[in-house]
């Protein structure tokens, strides 16, 4: 994975080295991948048991400071405070397709467009934003068909204590889905 060397804020340069830079970008663009666009939260986002486990599995990635609001966002309804992509507008109306043999994320594109840093609360930050197109199979009305999205996605994170890790202390989504249904 390269990031274009354009996109990079000089704030970035002067607080990281090239390999914490490489190391942030692959953290969160994974993190983008297969948690904020393909989350077991897709297919039944409102299920507390299912936002419990997501949880669980994954809050080691989140600053222990910001977890409870985090965490809070998760259980919400709030369409604005999506920290992995919740497709509401689907409960109850229609799904994901499913099968063993198959992925439900069809097409998956992430495009990063900026990186800044900065220093707040004596963590110093590193932000990353992309630019993501994605569709999924879907069942609406008993028949099968993909449903598009656009997105604009951004995570703010800051070094774990463990050399290479990271840790997400913020986000910014912003999701723009074609209903199937």
């Amino acid at each position: 994975m390269t990031i274009n060397p354009g996109i990079i804020d000089p704030s970035v340069k002067s607080r990281f080295t090239d390999d914490e830079i490489a190391s942030a970008s692959k953290f969160i663009l994974k993190f983008m991948a297969e948690e904020g666009i393909d989350s077991t939260l897709n297919g039944n986002p409102l299920d507390a048991g299912n936002v419990n486990d997501w949880w669980e599995r994954n809050k080691a990635k989140i600053n222990p400071s910001d977890q409870e609001e985090l965490h809070t966002d998760l259980q919400g309804q709030d369409p604005n405070k999506n920290l992995v992509w919740r497709p509401l507008h689907r409960q109850g109306k229609y799904d994901l397709a499913y099968g063993a043999d198959r992925t439900h994320v069809l097409t998956r594109t992430i495009t990063p467009k900026s990186m800044k840093a900065t220093e707040s609360n004596g963590l110093t930050l590193l932000g990353l934003q992309a630019d993501v197109n994605f569709t999924m199979a879907v069942v609406a009305q008993g028949h099968e068909t993909v449903e598009p999205t656009n997105a604009e996605m951004a995570y703010i994170v800051t070094k774990g204590q463990e050399p290479g890790t990271w840790l997400i202390t913020g986000y910014n989504t912003y999701f723009t889905t074609t209903p199937a249904g």
